[in-house]
């Protein structure tokens, strides 16, 4: 997942997602080149994601948020990874 500051000056924070060991952590930059998929958006969006005032799958629909995924894309496997994402960070079924 990556965040982009609302200062543009400030750099992005990246944060590693472990499917496996169902974790997310802070991970650096260098993390994004060795990913599979990334979700990113700006703090306004993953903050009210996080606070539930905005749906995860109403943010994905509306391109607050964004999935890249840098294989072959798969409807089945980004609908997984992005309801294991929503319940690593607490949120209701997206």
């Amino acid at each position: 997942a990556i965040w982009v500051p609302r200062d543009p000056a400030e750099p992005a924070e990246y944060w590693l997602v472990d499917l496996k060991a169902r974790t997310v952590v802070r991970a650096s930059r260098a993390a994004q080149q060795d990913s599979d998929w990334d979700i990113i958006g700006s703090a306004d969006t993953w903050e009210q994601v996080i606070a539930g005032k905005v749906n995860l799958s109403v943010a994905l629909r509306g391109c607050q948020l964004r999935y890249c995924d840098g294989d072959e894309p798969s409807p089945v496997a980004s609908d997984a990874r992005i309801a294991i994402l929503a319940d690593l960070l607490g949120l209701a079924s997206w």
